[in-house]
C-alpha cells in the first residue's frame, strides 16, 4: 500500500468515526431541545387550571368570529413599538409584560398559543415570549383547524 493509499484510507476512517452516533445521555451544561409543539389532548393545555394562559393570536374580527373556549385574544399589532417610525419592530421587554399583565398573563403561566395560518404568526409570539425568558411557551400543533376538525366547539 502506497502513501496515498494509506492516507485516503485515514480520512476514510476519520469521516467514518466522526458519524458515530453520540448515545450520551443529556448532562448539565448540554443543550436541551425544548419542544414548542403540543397537541390538542396534551395535559399541559388543561383549561381550567388558571396557570395557563391560552392565546388566540388573530385579529379581533376572526377572533370574535369564534375562538377556542378560554381563549384571550392578542395579536401582532398588540406587541409591536409604536416609537419608531416603522411598523412590526418588537417592544422592548418591559412594554411586552405590561401588555400581557394587561391581558391577565404573567411569567407564572404556561402559556399556549394558536393562530389559523399554520402557527405562521403564533410562532413568532412564541419567539419574542422565549427572547423575554418566558419558559413555559408552546404552540398548539395544527392551531384552531385543527381543534375544530377533533370536534371543539368555538365560542
Amino acid at each position: 500500500m502506497n502513501l496515498t493509499n494509506s492516507l485516503l484510507l485515514l480520512i476514510l476512517l476519520a469521516i467514518v468515526l466522526s458519524c458515530k452516533e453520540n448515545t450520551k445521555s443529556a448532562t448539565e451544561g448540554d443543550i436541551i431541545l425544548i419542544k414548542p409543539l403540543i397537541p390538542y389532548n396534551s395535559p399541559l393545555l388543561d383549561l381550567k387550571d388558571p396557570d395557563v394562559a391560552l392565546v388566540d393570536f388573530r385579529t379581533d374580527d376572526a377572533y370574535k368570529a369564534g375562538h377556542l373556549p378560554g381563549a384571550i385574544n392578542l395579536y401582532r399589532d398588540d406587541f409591536q413599538d409604536t416609537i419608531l417610525p416603522y411598523k412590526g419592530i418588537r417592544m422592548d421587554r418591559e412594554k411586552m409584560a405590561e401588555r400581557l399583565g394587561k391581558a391577565g398573563i404573567t411569567e407564572d403561566h404556561t402559556i399556549v398559543v394558536y393562530d389559523d395560518k399554520g402557527s405562521s404568526d403564533a410562532s413568532r409570539l412564541w419567539w419574542l415570549l422565549r427572547l423575554y425568558n418566558f419558559e413555559k411557551v408552546y404552540l398548539l400543533d395544527g392551531g384552531i383547524g385543527y381543534w375544530e376538525y377533533m370536534g371543539v366547539s368555538l365560542v
